[in-house]
């Protein structure tokens, strides 16, 4: 089976590289003139652009008890992503507010209920993976994929994105509860050195922090140019394979893991993996995409500050030293993170039938173009300019 769909896979490559594909090009932010053009030539980025400015795609708290409203249920899915928030100014102002705890035990009694409200945060992480894992439905995606990309299934979202996220961490489980027994309330102390122990939706922000500052790194694919190319992963040299899935934000692979196989010569099980990292990150782009431009016809989208968090760091949109975090919860962070999100989409999914196009997403880009694996779709001479001319469009781009 696996030899059918590599020939299979190998026949439409071949098709794609023998007609020549039309990219599109990244948007320019490098003056408010070129902005412009850009925004009237990518009629995806104009379109998500007015839905935001009229309040047709809406983004909100992830704390429940901070929103009157109900998030989208066929796009979020708060039980398997961790809060943007620390707890600990509420619980604190809380203990400080209540009469019935005498002065003097107030500090210890804010230090207890933050302990006790983080070991009640992993105990309902554990279940809601337990319960995500049971009512979601295994995607292969290799088939997935082709049925998204010629309209063939009808899937939300949040079924795919539950699904792939509560398979990822339920082989996590047994060892956390083991932990969690063990150190009881050290638990939180532990997760926050030590992150990657932690259930994805049990991290707390700080080690949230800690794991996006590890990413942060400058990709060492050439996905800033302003000329993009179709490199395949089958093409991929050794050495940028290895780096590519050793620094993937999702199904990442381990360093021993790629050194036995490259001591076992099976080469193959990298590039597999790099095709399915391809494969997720498409399904999950034209997903969200497909449901913002069309259930906004209808009625307003609203999308939780946590999705639009992961969705940046999935994507490594972001450099370090920035907060995902703090930046969501602020009005002019959580602008420049929804800018980045429209640009992402907008330069991979414009002039396609997902959006106003005639043609696949394959045959814009060829079959799982490496290059615009992580493409921010903009173009900026440097990092420092990258993020003093964000600041500079911002009042232009919202207003």
């Amino acid at each position: 089976m696996h030899l059918f769909q590599r020939g299979l896979g190998t026949l439409t490559l071949c098709r794609f590289m023998s007609q020549k594909l039309v990219f599109n090009y990244p948007i320019s932010l490098t003056s408010q003139e070129s902005f412009q053009r850009s925004l009237k030539s990518n009629k995806t980025l104009s379109r998500l652009r007015t839905l935001y400015l009229e309040n047709k795609l809406q983004f909100v708290d992830d704390e429940p008890s901070l929103r009157n409203v109900v998030l989208t249920p066929e796009i979020n899915s708060q039980r398997t992503l961790p809060r943007t928030k620390f707890p600990k100014e509420r619980i604190f102002h809380e203990v400080q507010m209540d009469s019935s705890v005498a002065t003097w035990k107030k500090p210890f009694v804010k230090w207890f209920r933050l302990g006790k409200s983080l070991l009640i945060y992993y105990r309902d992480g554990i279940k809601h993976i337990i319960v995500a894992y049971k009512n979601s439905q295994p995607f292969e995606l290799g088939s997935t994929y082709r049925e998204i990309e010629a309209g063939e299934r009808k899937i939300t979202r949040v079924q795919f994105i539950e699904s792939m996220r509560s398979r990822r961490e339920i082989k996590k489980i047994p060892n956390f509860i083991l932990l969690s027994i063990i150190f009881e309330e050290l638990t939180v102390l532990i997760c926050y050195y030590w992150p990657k122990i932690a259930l994805w939706n049990c991290l707390n922000p700080g080690g949230f922090k800690k794991i996006t500052e590890s990413m942060a790194i400058k990709s060492i694919l050439p996905n800033n140019s302003a000329e993009s190319k179709y490199v395949s992963p089958y093409s991929l040299p050794k050495k940028l394979l290895s780096s590519t899935l050793q620094q993937s934000t999702v199904m990442r692979m381990g360093k021993w893991k790629l050194k036995l196989f490259d001591l076992l010569t099976i080469q193959n099980k990298a590039v597999e993996r790099l095709v399915a990292i391809c494969q997720y990150t498409f399904i999950d782009d034209c997903l969200l995409l497909q449901n913002i431009l069309q259930k906004t016809e209808m009625e307003s989208i609203l999308l939780g500050y946590d999705e639009l968090v992961n969705f940046i760091f999935e994507r490594r949109l972001y450099y370090g030293g920035e907060d995902l975090n703090a930046m969501v919860n602020t009005v002019s962070g959580r602008e420049v993170l929804i800018w980045r999100l429209f640009l992402y989409l907008s330069f991979r999914f414009d002039n396609t039938i997902y959006t106003y196009g005639s043609e696949s997403f394959s045959e814009k880009w060829g079959l799982n173009n490496v290059t615009i694996l992580n493409n921010p779709g903009s173009t900026f001479p440097d990092v420092n300019r990258k993020q003093r001319l964000i600041k500079e469009t911002d009042l232009h781009i919202f207003h």
